[in-house]
């Protein structure tokens, strides 16, 4: 884990409010949502980096959603999972004009006893750290020619959710979040050549959602 440069730090921020007021890059269903933005100090990339980008874009499996439907947008290239019947997504990955990479799912809820509003950590955890080596980073190299970035992942729409953990007994359950969280904004990853020097910094980071929560241990079994 590590400190994000001021500018970015700001950049991510108000890109975060944003998102959690709505203003998604492909119209989504309002509720909880899981949200990777990779940033970098470095210069805009070109025609030709956004090019070779495209298709490690498109191999992002964000939650294990396919992304095909592309908007072919010189500045803003965007790729999303299927639409439904309201023209909305469950998934997008797009790049901006300054270069970074957004990535938004919509997490599945469903009930668990007195729980409206339950959701599984692994749904975002498995597939980004499967893809970590082999999409994350040839898009990155592709987009940014070795430039260190910084992976910052964020939860929206907290806010009346809880989380399904393990706890001390190894008895899965709902771990409710703190009602005053509603966007959980984790600690940014160094994210450079290599994917594997950024991986352990990225579980810990991950752990920090059961922590909230008051899970103890707060790393899983699976990861």
């Amino acid at each position: 884990m590590s400190e994000l440069p001021f500018v970015l730090s700001r950049r991510v921020e108000q890109r975060l409010a944003a998102l959690a007021g709505g203003a998604t890059l492909a119209p989504m269903a309002t509720g909880p949502k899981w949200a990777c933005l990779l940033v970098a100090e470095a210069p805009a990339p070109s025609h030709e980096q956004l090019a070779a980008a495209r298709p490690w874009l498109a191999a992002l499996r964000p939650l294990n959603v396919p992304l095909q439907d592309w908007r072919n947008e010189a500045t803003a290239p965007l790729v999303c999972s299927a639409r439904d019947r309201a023209g909305r997504v469950g998934a997008y990955a797009g790049v901006g004009s300054d270069g970074a990479v957004e990535v938004v799912a919509a997490l599945p809820c469903g009930l668990w006893s007195s729980e409206p509003r339950v959701w599984w950590p692994g749904s975002y955890e498995i597939p980004l750290l499967r893809q970590l080596d082999t999409v994350y980073a040839p898009l990155w190299q592709a987009l940014r020619s070795g430039a260190p970035g910084y992976l910052c992942l964020s939860l929206l729409g907290m806010r009346g959710t809880a989380l399904i953990a393990k706890g001390e007994f190894g008895n899965e359950r709902p771990y409710r979040l703190p009602h005053e969280i509603d966007t959980l904004a984790l600690p940014p990853v160094r994210f450079a050549g290599s994917a594997v020097e950024a991986r352990d910094a990225l579980m810990a980071a991950l752990d920090q959602v059961r922590a909230c929560a008051g899970v103890s241990p707060a790393h899983p079994f699976y990861l």
